[in-house]
């Protein structure tokens, strides 16, 4: 039972180590990507509803026409201007496609960064639980630790940490495909630069995970291509 204790003593702590390491920069990653994508949502979300200030504007040139018009005939203003209801002078406001799918697409990406960060929390604390209240005798210890242990495997929390950062990378995607699509609503011809430089990065992407699912010798490894791996 001793030495079984300090085997493991040894593997947990490196074990704990990775993972502990991989989710703070998830965390730090996750926080740093919501923040800057917060700021582009600030701006963007606002195309949504109506300008207050065009809608003002509106309705002034309205009325500044119904003067011209009405000045030269000496009629009454008033009794013409009090028939002219304000829904008659606005012109519905409808969001563009482009709008719609821009602020979809980015709150979906906040949304995929806010919830690595939110599993990333929640798996350190199954970690720290994983450590927490053993018994001092070596035998007792061995046993808690082997029943804990199993407990991880069987209810795979070594998957569940090695997919997490999928979350953030899903997020990040989806950040440039948004602004793909605004820039090309702008300028169709930054747009397409825009558009090839995604298609090269998430080509990328996909080729350097996939990789050493085929090629034991590549060395583009990841905690997720490892567990995909030795499923």
């Amino acid at each position: 039972w001793s030495m079984y204790a300090k085997e493991s003593m040894e593997y947990d702590k490196a074990m704990l180590k990775s993972w502990n390491d991989s989710l703070d920069v998830l965390l730090i990653m996750a926080g740093l990507f919501s923040a800057v994508l917060t700021a582009f949502i600030v701006d963007s979300y606002k195309m949504l509803s109506p300008d207050p200030q065009t809608t003002t504007t509106t309705l002034l040139l309205h009325i500044t026409q119904q003067l011209d018009t009405l000045l030269p005939t000496n009629n009454s203003i008033v009794d013409s201007l009090s028939g002219v209801s304000l829904s008659s002078l606005i012109t519905p406001f409808q969001p563009s496609s482009y709008i719609w799918w821009i602020n979809a697409i980015w709150f979906s990406s906040l949304m995929c960064s806010l919830s690595a960060a939110f599993f990333a929390m929640l798996a350190k604390q199954w970690l720290q639980a994983y450590t927490l209240n053993r018994p001092g005798r070596v035998e007792t210890h061995a046993r808690q630790r082997h029943f804990r242990y199993a407990g991880l495997v069987t209810w795979k929390v070594s998957e569940i940490i090695s997919t997490l950062p999928i979350l953030l990378q899903v997020g990040f995607s989806l950040f440039f495909v948004g602004l793909d699509i605004l820039l090309w609503s702008i300028d169709p011809d930054i747009g397409y630069i825009m558009i090839t430089l995604t298609v090269l990065l998430l080509g990328f992407f996909v080729i350097t995970t996939i990789a050493p699912l085929f090629d034991l010798t590549c060395p583009y490894k990841t905690p997720f291509s490892l567990t995909v791996r030795m499923q």
